[in-house]
């Protein structure tokens, strides 16, 4: 054979020898890859399954936990009842059980636990919402079943006289049940006649009327001394407008028509006014003084104390 020929063969014969290791290098390569994420989507498969049933798993945790906790809160030794919920005693003229009252409010919010998460807290907040309940002090729970809520009451001074009977304030002008006042300390308050009642009136709330507020101040500063002496009306009368406390001068009356100028709010007094402390024991002074007068002697008909 030629020379030439024989190398022209060869490399004709590893040309294709050549081609096909590189084929066979293709298909190697191919199937290996088809291996590998055959493997890798068997993993991830696997892996699925895990966090499948792990999930389940939680779930199904969860929906016992819940159904366990249900039960737990459920047991008649956690339930908040009226035996349980221990309340700063109530003042002598409060007809009202405040406690029922926080109770059957707890019940409309469905707090009937005392395992209830935040039990205090949601305590507390209703607590703050009675209008009978000026500051609250403390709230604490003793297990099983027992709630301890410490409070300051917010106390009636006057009754605001309306178109359909008497709404009670206390000193801070906030409107109060006076239908919830024992009767016996009812009579004691000074009935305050306001030239304009205001239209709406919302138990719980402070009433939007300046005059009621000031009136509502001299009745808690004059505290029970002239009512029990008779004197149970304050009359405020507006100097000018637009209003300002320093314009608002009252006078108190007995059911006799008796008067007494008093002046300002206390606090709010005007240069070469007397103190309200200093008119209080005036007055005092001067009711005792027609008190130990013989009977022959008229009383006085109007005293301006400023």
């Amino acid at each position: 054979m030629d020379r030439r020929k024989s190398i022209g063969t060869r490399k004709q014969y590893g040309s294709f020898v050549t081609l096909e290791a590189k084929a066979e290098a293709r298909y190697v390569s191919k199937n290996a890859r088809i291996v590998i994420l055959a493997k890798v989507a068997s993993e991830v498969r696997a892996t699925t399954g895990v966090i499948i049933l792990a999930l389940a798993s939680t779930m199904t945790f969860l929906t016992t936990h819940a159904l366990d906790q249900t039960k737990l809160f459920g047991q008649p030794r956690y339930q908040i009842d009226r035996n349980g919920l221990v309340l700063s005693a109530s003042p002598s003229w409060l007809r009202d059980d405040v406690a029922e009252e926080i109770l059957a409010a707890l019940r409309h919010r469905a707090i009937n636990s005392i395992l209830e998460t935040q039990a205090a807290a949601k305590v507390a907040e209703i607590v703050r919402t009675n209008c009978w309940v000026a500051s609250l002090d403390r709230v604490s729970i003793r297990f099983p079943s027992t709630i301890i809520i410490e409070v300051k009451y917010r106390r009636p001074v006057c009754l605001l006289v309306t178109a359909t009977g008497f709404v009670a304030l206390g000193e801070d002008g906030i409107a109060l049940p006076a239908e919830n006042i024992r009767p016996e300390a009812r009579d004691y308050l000074y009935r305050v006649l306001v030239e304009k009642c205001p239209q709406t009136l919302r138990i719980g709330e402070r009433i939007q009327d300046g005059v009621a507020i000031e009136a509502a101040r001299l009745a808690a500063f004059l505290g029970p001394d002239l009512a029990q002496r008779g004197f149970r009306f304050i009359q405020p009368t507006v100097k000018s407008h637009p209003l300002e406390p320093e314009e608002i001068v009252f006078s108190i009356f007995d059911a006799d028509g008796r008067a007494i100028l008093w002046g300002h709010a206390p606090g709010r007094e005007i240069p070469g006014e007397i103190s309200a402390k200093e008119k209080l024991q005036r007055i005092l002074h001067q009711l005792e003084a027609v008190k130990s007068r013989s009977q022959n002697t008229a009383p006085f008909e109007y005293f301006k104390i400023w």
